[in-house]
Formats: structure tokens, C-alpha cells, sequence
């Protein structure tokens, strides 16, 4: 290949980089986002209640007098109210009703900036009970700052409405930043799979689901052969993953495979919140065409719907 070649192979690489972010958007997929992200957290902040104090309180599993000794507790709030056994629960009170501020589609970029700023304080109050998923949600906040959120299915494109405001189009830099990030998390899970001679060899399930700390029932597979099926079946599909949900012929398939995915772990597995965020992260990936034909089917089930009778 020569240098000419070389550079305009280049060039058409770097050009279809900038064609997967230059694209537009009418908002339809990222309200949808919005909403299921914000219901997603105000629900973990209504289950960590009654364990406020446990987690977060002066004298719970991890007292704040040790807290004092972390870096981490110059990003918390939680230096100033401390000592204060009422403030966890206030703290968490407050995180669910900008959750779901944020579902209805309020100042939800300034609101989604928001929850990142609470959710990293109760994370730096309590470095030692954060598991991956709260990590993910707190990351789909900060990149929510980047998505149309209003522009549709919101109390703010109502009020937009109403007053005949024409709506427009948006950037999919947003959407196009969750996608790789979603990227890197399945390459990088295939990548660390790939150290260990038990996955390459099919054994790895057996481990997996007799353990203790990650299995939800444990129990030991005495089936090599699913084991095989499993463990494979897992590496080809995190493998694969970024390629095919780039193509739009496969996109859908490996999407309806990566909810039967992330069922079969949420419920085998005990990894709070990952999967649901992972497939949160998936309504990134759908067209808003298609995001707006699921919404009119729900509609017009609904509508057909006879007074006083239930939907089949």
C-alpha cells in the first residue's frame, strides 16, 4: 500500500467516525431514555431509605469519623451534615424527587447535572458499597447533559406545544457517546474474559453459578455442555456486540439478544442495577422512528381499550 493509499483509507475511516456523531435527531429516543433513567433512579433511592443510616449515617457501616480519613470525603456534601443521623434520609428524599422531576421532563439537563452532583456525593460518602450499576447510572446522568431531554414526551415539550413553538432537530453526539460507552463495557468485560483459560475452555459457568458472592442461587452445573454453550455463548456476544449493533440489518438482533442477556444475569446473578442500565443504555441506540411507533402502539392499545376492561 502506498503512502497516498495509506492516507486515504485513512481519511475515509476518520470520515465515517464523524458520520456516526454528525447525525440529528427530533428527541424521541432521548426522552425515552430520560424517562426510564429517571423511574430507574428514583426507585434506587426509595430501596436505599430504609437502609439510609445503615449506609449513610455517623454510626453505620462505615462511621463518618472513618470517612474523615478518605480523600473521597472532599467531594461530599456529607462533610458538612456528617455527624447529622437525620441527613441520609433527607439526602435521599431529595435524590428521588429530582429523579422524578426529571422523568416528567423538567429543566431536565439542568436536573440531569444535578443528580450526577448527588449521586457522586452519596458515592464518595460511601466508596465501599458502590457496585457497578451505581456507577453506571451516575455516568448516564453526566453524558444525559449532552442529550436533547426535553424535546420530547415532557412536561416541557407540552408547555412548548402550547405555546406553537415549532420543534426542531438536535445533535446525536448524546446518544452516539452512550453507544461507545456501552462499546468499551462489553469489550472490555470480553477482553478480561480472555485472560483466564476456564472461559476459552467452556468451564467458566460452572464457577460463575456455584459461586456464593456472584450467583443469585448457587448451585453446581453438573451439564459441561451447557456450561460450554453459556460460556461461549458470552464471549461471542460481548465480542460482537460493537459490530453488529453498528449495522442497522443486525442492529435489532443483537439488541432483542442483549435483553435475553441481561435477563438471564439479572436473574442468575447478583449485580444490582448493571443490567438494567445496560439495557437503558440500549434505547440509545433505536431510531426515533421506531422509538415513536412503540409509543403509538401503547397509545393506541390503550385507546382501544374498553372502559373497565383490562388489556390483554
Amino acid at each position: 500500500m502506498s503512502r497516498a493509499e495509506g492516507r486515504s483509507e485513512l481519511s475515509g475511516v476518520l470520515a465515517q467516525i464523524l458520520d456516526f456523531f454528525r447525525g440529528t435527531t427530533n428527541g424521541a429516543s432521548a426522552g425515552a431514555f430520560r424517562i426510564v433513567l429517571g423511574l430507574l433512579s428514583f426507585d434506587n433511592a426509595l430501596l436505599l431509605l430504609p437502609n439510609a443510616e445503615r449506609y449513610y449515617g455517623p454510626t453505620g457501616t462505615l462511621p463518618w469519623s472513618v470517612v474523615t480519613k478518605f480523600p473521597e470525603n472532599r467531594f461530599t456534601i456529607f462533610r458538612f451534615f456528617g455527624e447529622s443521623p437525620d441527613f441520609p434520609r433527607t439526602f435521599l428524599l431529595v435524590l428521588a424527587t429530582l429523579s422524578l422531576l426529571y422523568a416528567l421532563g423538567i429543566f431536565s439537563r439542568f436536573l440531569s447535572g444535578l443528580c450526577f452532583l448527588v449521586l457522586g456525593t452519596l458515592h464518595h460518602r460511601n466508596p465501599d458499597v458502590i457496585i457497578g450499576g451505581d456507577n453506571l447510572i451516575l455516568q448516564r446522568f453526566w453524558l444525559g447533559a449532552f442529550f436533547p431531554l426535553d424535546a420530547r414526551y415532557s412536561v416541557s415539550a407540552l408547555l412548548r406545544r402550547s405555546k406553537s413553538i415549532e420543534e426542531r432537530n438536535y445533535s446525536v453526539v448524546g446518544q452516539r457517546l452512550v453507544m461507545v460507552l456501552v462499546f468499551y463495557i462489553y469489550l472490555y468485560a470480553f477482553g478480561a474474559k480472555m485472560q483466564h483459560r476456564v472461559w476459552w475452555t467452556g468451564g467458566a459457568m460452572i464457577d460463575v453459578l456455584a459461586s456464593p458472592m456472584l450467583a443469585r442461587y448457587p448451585f453446581v452445573l453438573d451439564f459441561y455442555p451447557l456450561s460450554v454453550l453459556m460460556s461461549y455463548g458470552t464471549l461471542i456476544f460481548e465480542g460482537t456486540f460493537p459490530v453488529l449493533a453498528l449495522h442497522q440489518k443486525t442492529r435489532k438482533w443483537v439488541l432483542l439478544a442483549g435483553v435475553a442477556f441481561h435477563a438471564g444475569i439479572d436473574l442468575t446473578l447478583k449485580i444490582p442495577l448493571f443490567s438494567a442500565m445496560m439495557l437503558t443504555s440500549y434505547l440509545a441506540f433505536l431510531e426515533d422512528a421506531e422509538v415513536e411507533g412503540a409509543v403509538r402502539w401503547v397509545r393506541d392499545r390503550f385507546r382501544r381499550a374498553p372502559a373497565g376492561s383490562s388489556i390483554s
